[in-house]
């Protein structure tokens, strides 16, 4: 499986496929290694089998963390690859949100893919991990803001909801920023092998 994605991660890289689209290119090469075999087993557990659902959350994470990883090393940050499989999901969704959008609004259902590739969703952005804010995605909201001080948090309530940003570090009232993180000590170690 991971021979067949990373395959066409890199013909779809270098076909210039980018952003949600390119975490969802994955989804056929990885469906096609799952559907090739009547059972896929837990490698850790041979007595357990992997659902669907568990197979995909595994070939995203494969196409976030090889996507997060062409992202910094074009920032210049030598080894790369040892590091990328040991980013968190808020970590990982961040990346891929700045490098696409940066702190300009986007789209909400582009980020509810990337969210969604990094098993996180757009609410648990929003409520849990404090990085995403509803805007309401027109000037008029744009110029308010603008006017707005610089200590104010934008309220999450002031955009329609049709686009999202990343909050700025200054503006997270997070309580446990940077000490805690939400769900702390879920494992993303359960490794499967096809059978």
């Amino acid at each position: 499986m991971r021979t067949n994605i990373g395959r066409r991660l890199r013909e779809f890289w270098d076909a210039g496929i980018r952003g949600p689209d390119f975490v969802w290119a994955a989804t056929g090469p990885a469906l096609e290694a799952y559907s090739k075999h009547p059972v896929v087993k837990m490698a850790n557990d041979p007595g357990q089998t992997l659902t669907v659902s568990e197979f995909l959350n595994h070939a995203r994470r494969m196409v976030v963390d090889f996507v997060v990883g062409r992202v910094l090393e074009k920032s210049g940050d030598g080894a790369v690859e040892a590091a990328v499989d040991r980013l968190d999901e808020a970590t990982a969704y961040y990346l891929l949100h700045r490098n696409d959008f940066g702190l300009d609004d986007a789209p909400v259902g582009a980020c509810i893919l990337y969210a969604t590739a990094c098993s996180l969703s757009d609410q648990e952005l929003i409520r849990d991990w404090d990085l995403l804010v509803k805007t309401g995605g027109d000037e008029a909201a744009d110029k308010e803001e603008d006017e707005t001080e610089e200590s104010e948090e934008p309220s999450e309530e002031s955009g329609s909801g049709n686009k999202v940003k990343l909050k700025p570090w200054n503006l997270r009232r997070s309580r446990s920023m940077g000490y805690e993180a939400p769900g702390a000590g879920r494992s993303r170690s359960s490794t499967a092998f096809i059978g």
